[in-house]
């Protein structure tokens, strides 16, 4: 063993575990964020792009994400909040043009 750290995706599947985190990391009226994290507590492998009002919300939209990376288990996939976030994104600029 070297003692290189590996990428979070090779631990997908492979039976390493993932924690979803949520805490209070900004300013209201959004002061709630998710982020996952691997086993130790490694450097997260996904967080919020965005705030959440409760840390309910942060927990449910870190939920869905955690589900689709270990669905996907590939690396930078996006997860339902970032395809959401470019869906609206582009719907804006449609709704200019």
């Amino acid at each position: 063993m070297t003692g290189a750290l590996s990428p979070w995706w090779n631990g997908v599947g492979s039976g390493e575990s993932f924690t979803l985190k949520v805490e209070r990391a900004g300013q209201p009226p959004l002061p709630w964020t998710w982020e996952i994290v691997g086993g130790g507590g490694k450097a997260g492998a996904h967080r919020s792009l965005r705030g959440y009002r409760a840390a309910e919300e942060a927990w449910t939209a870190g939920r869905v994400a955690l589900a689709d990376m270990e669905r996907s288990g590939r690396p930078g996939a996006p997860t339902a909040e970032q395809r959401a976030e470019i869906a609206r994104k582009t719907a804006g600029r449609r709704n200019k043009g």
